[in-house]
């Protein structure tokens, strides 16, 4: 089954961007169960199955009927909503692409938190709607709804460094670590052009100098972050 149209947030697989950044997460925490909220096209869980033998016990969720029948063989659980979930020590709960879809992602990250045991990391990644790119577009007074993107038609949310900052400090979530992401290149050429290549030399410099002006620079933003219960 090939995945459907709808879900337009392609494989990143180029040094600096969100994808690769949470897999890097992954790799240095070393979580034993993660909660995968907003699975999409099971991304994760396919690259814990093939790449990381089933190491991690995973749990995917994802409203779309469509997400689920394409998903849930990557998964050792998938459920629907996150009211069906029943465990409560997930040492990881990832958000990616998730938050700026919701109404009150406030409500959304407390509800999260009766999920997690003592020692987790939350992850959650964001576009940041202050990138250069969408400055200029602004400057000359254009703000259009996109398939896909900061400007995605679907985003009820737009967040930048600060008031993401703002948002996870008002449900007492204490940011551990910040993660910058650079444009994806890559998604405009074909994968199989020779210019891919050069591209991922060319990503290892761009995710190095992101990190000197990222409110301007950072195409997406990336966190890691745990519930704050003192």
């Amino acid at each position: 089954m090939e995945i459907d149209a709808k879900y337009r947030y392609q494989i990143k697989d180029l040094p600096g961007s969100s994808h690769e950044t949470v897999k890097r997460i992954i790799s240095q925490v070393s979580p034993t169960k993660i909660l995968d909220v907003g699975a999409g096209s099971g991304f994760i869980g396919r690259w814990i199955t093939t790449e990381l033998n089933g190491s991690i016990d995973t749990t995917g969720v994802d409203t779309d009927p469509q997400s689920r029948e394409y998903s849930e063989k990557f998964y050792n659980k998938f459920h629907s909503n996150l009211g069906e979930v029943q465990d409560d020590d997930f040492d990881m709960v990832l958000m990616m692409d998730l938050i700026e879809h919701l109404s009150d992602p406030a409500a959304f990250l407390q509800n999260c938190r009766k999920l997690c045991a003592k020692q987790h990391h939350i992850v959650i990644s964001v576009p940041n709607i202050a990138h250069f790119i969408i400055r200029l577009m602004l400057l000359v007074g254009y703000f259009p709804k996109m398939e896909r993107g900061p400007l995605d038609k679907t985003h009820l949310q737009f967040f930048t460094i600060s008031t993401l900052k703002e948002l996870l400090a008002s449900v007492n979530l204490h940011i551990k670590q910040w993660h910058y992401t650079i444009f994806p290149i890559e998604l405009l050429v074909n994968s199989q052009s020779a210019l891919r290549q050069y591209l991922f030399a060319l990503a290892k410099v761009r995710s190095k100098l992101v990190n000197f002006c990222p409110s301007l620079s950072s195409y997406q933003l990336v966190v890691v972050a745990t519930f704050d219960d003192s």
